[in-house]
């Protein structure tokens, strides 16, 4: 019996790659199952929760586990979600140590109990970023069959340094390591050759099912917003280029911008931009709703701060727009290059205005096509296809 054993972040969030992949997976005549670890919760966490606070995230997980338990059989698919729970240490030298370690037998004692419980031999393990400490592919066997790189989080500079210098080591010890290496981006492509040359740039995908059709009515929090609306899906965080946004709202207060998703951002920052009337925050939405609230919009944008952490992007939102077909204005981060042909790149903040105003007063019918078409081009299923035919010559005589 083969499983495969994801190391992911959180099995709710907006369906991502880890996800997407995982999902597919399970079904996959390669494997016998799936297995996806997610990133442990804390006793803190858990505290807050009780009280009414915490991130959006952990109060949505914690609604799960208290609900379905720390392992959960996620139907139809047969994908369990191990949701390990550890307490939270913060600081540098020993106490970083100690929380690492903490996390790391957390991780461990979950994984060996599910293996004998359900009497799993055959262990492939799937890393999908530098969080999880260097120990625990060894733990568990050591057989790292694949290590998915999906940004340069070492250059995120939201964590401490000591963090990130530990996710640089964890990141390139995978990468040699692991039988196959992916990346999702030309950059990291670029990045990851220095240390091993048969690294498989695999990017993102998109549901067409999902996006490709016309969406349900016009949801009941988009009725009030006046258009023309401009949208932003995703996780709403400090890599936005939040100063754009501002401008825009302040020199364009007749546009509606509208996002959606969890928001993770300073309290300072959130009250500023409360303060426009043209800035709608509309909170996280089902994977499943997002289709509709596309259909009633008329401008999608990707809006990242142009960084050397935003530079490994491959946007899953990109392709969410096209398969849309709505008109997409993104500021010039990551893998947009590729997609020139179907989206407006603007490389300063005055073309990013001016773009969005040429695509308000003009789009065809054509142009809606093309990016159908270069949507179609880009599926989830055809990415799990590349993946399993970088993994079959690896899995001869396991099962």
């Amino acid at each position: 019996m083969a499983v495969l054993v994801c190391f992911g972040d959180y099995w709710d969030d907006a369906w991502r790659r880890r996800q997407q992949l995982m999902w597919r997976l399970a079904r996959s005549e390669l494997l016998d199952g799936v297995v996806y670890v997610e990133q442990p919760l804390t006793l803190f966490s858990f505290l807050k929760f009780c009280f009414g606070g915490g991130d959006e995230d952990a109060r949505h997980r914690w609604r799960r586990v208290l609900r379905r338990g720390f392992v959960a059989k996620m139907k139809p698919r047969e994908v369990y979600v191990l949701t390990p729970l550890t307490i939270p240490l913060r600081g540098s030298g020993f106490l970083l140590d100690l929380d690492l370690k903490m996390r790391h037998w957390a991780e461990v004692y979950l994984v060996r109990w599910f293996l004998k419980r359900y009497g799993v031999k055959d262990v492939l393990l799937w890393v999908s970023h530098p969080f999880l400490p260097l120990k625990t592919p060894e733990r568990l066997g050591g057989n790292l069959l694949c290590y998915d790189c999906t940004e340069e989080f070492s250059e995120f500079a939201e964590y401490p340094e000591y963090a990130r210098r530990r996710f640089y080591i964890a990141d390139q010890s995978f990468t040699r390591s692991a039988k196959v290496a992916t990346v999702v981006s030309d950059y990291l492509e670029i990045s990851r050759r220095r240390v091993r040359q048969d690294v498989i740039r695999i990017p993102n995908g998109v549901d067409i099912d999902v996006f490709g059709g016309d969406g349900e009515g016009e949801p009941a929090d988009l009725r009030h917003i006046p258009r023309p609306r401009l949208v932003s899906i995703g996780g709403i965080n400090n890599s936005y280029h939040w100063e754009l946004v501002e401008r825009l709202a302040q020199t364009r207060p007749e546009w509606s911008l509208v996002f959606i998703g969890a928001v993770k951002v300073e309290p300072g920052l959130r009250r500023r931009l409360r303060r426009y009337p043209s800035i709608h925050f509309l909170g996280r939405k089902p994977y499943g709703a997002l289709a509709g609230y596309l259909k009633h919009i008329d401008v999608c944008l990707q809006l990242y701060r142009p960084t050397d952490a935003n530079r490994s992007r491959n946007a899953q939102k990109l392709l969410l727009y096209l398969a849309a077909g709505k008109p997409v204005v993104s500021t010039a981060t990551g893998d947009v290059e590729r997609l020139r042909n179907h989206v407006e790149v603007a490389k300063t903040d005055d073309v990013f205005i001016e773009l969005v105003e040429q695509v308000l007063r003009q789009d065809t019918v054509a142009a809606r096509s093309g990016r159908l078409e270069e949507a179609e081009r880009h599926t989830w299923s055809e990415r799990v296809r590349q993946v399993e035919d970088a993994l079959r010559p690896h899995l001869q005589g396991v099962r």
